[in-house]
């Protein structure tokens, strides 16, 4: 069974990869999130995935991790809108995280 503390240090190495990438945000856009909003976003869909998925492997568990959270940056609710640089620059990070998988197809 995984612990939430793995998990969680598992997520901190993915999103500071993905910030890094992430271009600089206007001020005055409408269509973009914080990197603050963004890793809000992700503890949100881990935990999520935590709650559901804990009795996998690490390696399966972020990959369902990191194909739920794509599909979180797809699909934004109302509250949540990204410029699309913002997605485009984020999507390869989770790709790759998939990727890597070994029950990736």
């Amino acid at each position: 069974m995984l612990s939430w503390e793995d998990v969680y240090k598992q997520y901190n190495i993915l999103i500071k990869s993905i910030v890094i990438d992430v271009p600089p945000i206007p001020r005055n856009s409408p269509l973009a999130v914080s990197i603050e909003d963004l890793y809000s976003l992700g503890v949100a869909k881990l935990y999520e995935c935590y709650i559901k998925f804990d009795h996998l492997p690490l390696d399966e568990f972020m990959y369902l991790f990191s194909t739920a959270f794509l599909s979180a940056l797809s699909n934004p609710n109302d509250d949540l809108k990204l410029d699309t640089n913002q997605v485009l620059s984020i999507i390869p990070h989770l790709e790759l995280s998939i990727k890597k998988s070994p029950i990736a197809i």
